[in-house]
Formats: structure tokens, C-alpha cells, sequence
């Protein structure tokens, strides 16, 4: 018998938190708690996280978190092709070009576009469009303390991701 494990996805927003409990068994998934609770005031998630947690009768202590939208300005740029560790490198020096803060005050991340299937007998571009995206260290830094304020919770991971559930 496959094991269960449990995930939770918080969405913290600035008017509302937003949380989904999977349980997941072998290829399986599925939803087993969802809650949300209005942000009253900034100083205040850790309040609405709880009672979101609470709404849901969530238990897990696992979570997933993204930081999203005007927080996290994206730019599009072409490359030359290269290996994608080679890729990472280069963004982070293309990065600091490209966003309207230096990246020693942010994270940041970036990755190939899904790309148009080549052609059979044509040859490969030459350049690939990258995506680029930061987000103020501060930033983080002050979302990872709210999360380290909720009882139970002990694991987090930090995710950027685009529609193709990559970068």
C-alpha cells in the first residue's frame, strides 16, 4: 500500500489568505481541507493564516508558498542556448540588468520558455527566450517570519512557477 502524504498550499495575499490541503497516495491526489479568512490588517496574517488553517481543519504540517504578482516583476529575454545550470548563471548576471533592483537585494530565478517544436530538418535557434523573475530578499525574509510564527507548521518550501508550472 502507497504511503499518504499531505501538502499544503497557502496563498497569504494582501486582503485574503487562501489555504488547500492535498493528500497524495501513489499516483492519486486529492483535496481534504481548503479554508480562507479575510487579512484585516498587514500586521495581522498570522492571524488570518491560523483561522484559515482553522476554517479548513487543517492539520499538515507541510506547506508550500509562492510570493506573486506586483511583488515579483518579470522580464523576457533572448539567450544563447546552453545547458540550464549555465542558464541559471547567466541570469542571475542578466538579472541584475534587468530588474529595477540589484541582486544582491533579491532572489532571483529564471528559465526557458516551453519552446515551438522544431521542424524536421531544420535546425535549432540558436537563442532561447529566458524568463526572468526577483523578488526583494526582504520580502521573504518577512513572509518566512509569519510562517515560522504558525504552531505545528515545520516545513516550508518556496516556489516560483509560471502557467507552465516551470521557473
Amino acid at each position: 500500500m502507497a504511503k499518504k502524504q499531505k501538502l499544503l498550499g497557502l496563498d497569504i495575499g494582501t486582503s485574503q489568505v487562501r489555504c488547500v490541503e492535498v493528500s497524495v497516495t501513489g499516483e492519486e491526489i486529492a483535496v481534504t481541507g481548503f479554508g480562507y479568512a479575510a487579512v484585516e490588517d498587514q500586521t495581522k496574517r498570522k492571524e488570518a493564516i491560523l483561522s484559515a488553517l482553522n476554517r479548513g481543519s487543517i492539520k499538515t504540517k507541510r506547506a508550500v508558498t509562492a510570493v506573486s504578482g506586483r511583488m515579483v516583476p518579470e522580464r523576457y529575454v533572448s539567450m544563447p542556448r546552453m545547458p540550464e545550470e549555465k542558464l541559471r548563471e547567466a541570469g542571475m548576471v542578466e538579472g541584475d540588468k534587468y530588474m529595477p533592483f540589484g541582486v544582491d537585494q533579491a532572489v532571483i530565478d529564471c528559465g526557458m520558455r516551453a519552446e515551438e517544436p522544431v521542424e524536421e530538418g531544420a535546425e535549432e535557434a540558436s537563442e532561447v527566450a529566458v524568463r526572468l523573475a526577483a523578488v526583494k530578499r526582504d520580502i521573504i525574509e518577512e513572509q518566512e517570519q509569519v510562517l515560522k510564527g504558525i504552531p505545528g507548521l515545520t516545513e516550508m518550501e518556496s516556489a516560483s512557477l509560471n502557467s507552465e508550472g516551470s521557473v
